[in-house]
């Protein structure tokens, strides 16, 4: 045993084997270093009388034992959730380019008005899906819908599950396992020996022991620690990874679903141009003169460009100006449509 400030020298506890009161071997209250004398052992009231005040400090080593496993806990829940948001950051890009990506196939698979203003500068295949020409707007890149409409999710399922998590609710448990032994006489025994060493023996934790249950501050520390809040963070963390896993898978299925359904939407508007055109420029040409507004080179319209006293009139002049120009955009408004439907039919496959 250690020698004790305040206890005859007489008095003072042996042991053979040189133990310390609270430090291990020879360590006394306040693991500072005492000297081996004395024949007898001090009675247990003048160990306690002579301790006081060691109860607090050994509560305190107990607690900071315990928050520094707690705050271990959080600092690897922390250290997980950023791995996570690091692995999840390009999905979580290429979610929010979901916008862009849609805007990118109204604009570009769009169809002009044929009319004389047609200049059929959009028609450029300079890039393809799957070697079918893809007809491109200016500041065009395919590269958004395409890789957009590929993605899959590559990132965990279950946070949970995840080693770093795993890590963390470990330590977490370990935190709250000590705060719990901190509650009972054989916990507190537990905790003594994980503090200073197996080696301790039996009696020095129980005069240990003795000084915590005899000191109201080590009482009061003790009952006011609350483990849990550092549990709790590390569940609030962890809980914030499966909700990030959850928000990603969902947010990609909706943003692919969103730019299919943009797709669809644009390929069925390019079907209605196609079925309210002509069926040729001379048709379009007698629409748009006012000459006659069926569809087709309809007889009312065919009568008119026979009869000599309608030339003279203004539909009619009119349209032999547009009749010519819109004869040499026929071809490429046709081409043009007709590769955007090829062009979406493409895109509608993924």
């Amino acid at each position: 045993m250690a020698y004790i400030p305040g206890v005859n020298e007489e008095e003072q506890p042996q042991n053979a084997q040189g133990g310390g009161i609270v430090g291990g071997s020879g360590q006394g209250i306040g693991g500072q270093s005492t000297p081996q004398r004395g024949t007898e052992f001090a009675t247990i009231q003048k160990y306690l009388k002579a301790g006081q005040g060691s109860g607090a400090d050994l509560a305190n080593k107990m607690v900071s034992s315990i928050q520094g496993k707690g705050n271990e806990a959080i600092n690897q829940a922390q250290s997980a959730l950023t791995g996570l948001n690091t692995q999840l950051q390009p999905t979580a890009n290429l979610i929010q380019s979901a916008p862009i990506a849609q805007a990118n196939v109204q604009s570009t698979f769009g169809m002009p008005a044929l009319n004389e203003s047609y200049s059929g500068q959009y028609y450029s295949p300079l890039k393809s899906f799957g070697g079918i020409p893809l007809p491109q707007r200016p500041a065009y890149s395919n590269d958004l819908i395409n890789t957009l409409l590929k993605a899959q999710y590559s990132g965990p399922t279950d946070f949970f599950s995840e080693e770093s998590a795993q890590t963390a609710g470990n330590t977490a448990n370990k935190a709250n396992e000590l705060a719990s032994l901190a509650g009972t006489e054989e916990g507190r025994m537990q905790l003594l020996k994980e503090q200073y060493g197996q080696g301790r023996s039996r009696g020095v934790n129980a005069l240990d022991q003795a000084l915590l249950q005899t000191s109201p501050e080590a009482k009061t520390q003790l009952q006011s620690f609350k483990p849990e809040d550092y549990f709790s963070k590390v569940k609030e963390l962890i809980s914030q990874g499966q909700q990030k896993v959850s928000d990603t898978q969902s947010g990609l299925s909706s943003a692919q679903a969103g730019l299919r359904n943009q797709i669809q939407s644009q390929s069925q508007a390019l079907s209605g141009i196609k079925s309210a055109l002509p069926s040729s420029a001379t048709g379009l040409a007698i629409k748009q003169s006012g000459i006659g507004t069926d569809k087709d080179l309809a007889l009312e319209a065919q009568r008119k460009l026979a009869n000599p006293n309608y030339v003279g009139s203004k539909q009619y002049q009119e349209y032999q100006r547009l009749n010519p120009i819109l004869q040499s955009k026929w071809t490429p408004y046709q081409q043009e449509l007709a590769a955007k439907q090829q062009a979406l039919a493409e895109l509608s496959k993924y």
